[in-house]
């Protein structure tokens, strides 16, 4: 069991650069209860916290995470493009965010899915958690990829696996429910109350994504969710209940 969440996405992105060791260190230092991150896997097999698969948007540098080795990712500044205060931010590894992040933080990993390697993506992200073995319980794994949250169900269905949904509500919560899934994670605008009250009935947790205002925390707290990802976690929990 966990008590109601704010969870910050991707860190805390309207103080800091996303994904960031400065975002995930502030989020410590701020006592925020969970953050939100996105992984992808680099052509050497490192598991590298960004969120998109072109390094452009967030770097001085060029090229896909899929198709470039870390040493290549590392070399370049991530920090730069949200404040020149942030320069020579630099690229993480998933376990070096875990070790910023845990024990203190819960963590819910976003897997991106890399259609021809999910086999590999579940091998390398298990050979992380089994460096964290003792703290599993402060993470969650989601994807809005099925078929890659089973390549790590088949692994160890131990590990809290939460199906993303941005479309088609009721077949996603039904999905989630019939392939033994910890949690169902849907964009707000398809969250229904009767569908949050089945998948409750479940057994399954409830989380909200991208929820930016005291307001609709607020009403989505009061349909008994389980947690809302935000862009201003720092301002949330700041406010009484």
């Amino acid at each position: 069991m966990i008590d109601f969440q704010i969870i910050g996405h991707r860190g805390v992105p309207k103080l800091t650069p996303e994904n960031s060791a400065s975002g995930f260190k502030l989020a410590v230092a701020l006592g925020i209860p969970m953050i939100e991150l996105d992984v992808r896997l680099t052509r050497d097999k490192e598991l590298v916290v960004i969120h998109n698969n072109d390094i452009k948007k967030y770097s001085d540098g060029k090229g896909k995470v899929t198709q470039c080795d870390f040493r290549y990712l590392r070399q370049f500044d991530y920090g730069s493009y949200f404040d020149p205060r942030f320069r020579g931010e630099k690229i993480l590894k998933l376990e070096e965010a875990l070790d910023i992040l845990l024990p203190r933080v819960r963590v819910m990993v976003e897997i991106k899915e890399d259609k021809i390697r999910r086999k590999e993506m579940a091998d390398v992200l298990l050979q992380i958690l089994e460096k964290k073995k003792q703290m599993l319980d402060k993470i969650i794994i989601c994807s809005f990829s099925d078929k890659q949250l089973i390549e790590i169900q088949k692994r160890d269905p131990t590990i809290w696996l939460g199906l993303i949904a941005r479309t088609k509500p009721k077949s996603s919560f039904e999905k989630a429910c019939y392939l033994g899934f910890r949690s169902i994670h849907p964009h707000h605008r398809i969250a229904s109350a009767s569908l949050i009250k089945w998948a409750k009935a479940q057994g399954m947790y409830v989380f909200i994504w991208t929820v930016n205002s005291l307001k609709n925390v607020r009403h989505w707290k009061a349909r008994e969710i389980d947690g809302i990802i935000t862009d201003i976690p720092s301002r949330l929990i700041q406010e009484p209940n």
